[in-house]
């Protein structure tokens, strides 16, 4: 069995892809994610962890050495995973509050 990829099939699963907009996951707030997908007009909205330092430390950067400048899409935000978000009994009460939270934290839950 020959594996490989032929370069024109690739390219053709590719064509007509809309855009994936990034955000940073971890200084992201709802309100910038709802204000991204409203000012782009895209469905989804991809939330990226970027490692900067290979000093190990456990605030986004890498564990490992030799990670430094590598970013991973954490998942996808679209409008309807904001709004029940928002819809949280406990966000209803203080929407200024759930506006302002991560977007890493509120994709967790």
């Amino acid at each position: 069995m020959v594996v490989g990829f032929p370069v024109n099939e690739i390219s053709k699963l590719c064509l007509g892809k809309p855009v994936l907009r990034c955000l940073s996951a971890t200084s992201a707030a709802i309100g910038d994610a709802l204000s991204a997908l409203q000012r782009f007009g895209g469905t989804t909205i991809g939330p990226w962890s970027c490692y900067d330092d290979d000093d190990g430390v456990d605030d986004g950067t890498p564990s490992s050495p030799g990670e430094a400048g590598r970013c991973v899409c954490v998942g996808k935000v679209c409008t309807v995973d904001i709004v029940c978000f928002l819809c949280r009994e406990e966000n209803l009460a203080n929407l200024v509050a759930a506006l302002r939270s991560k977007v890493a934290a509120s994709s967790s839950t």
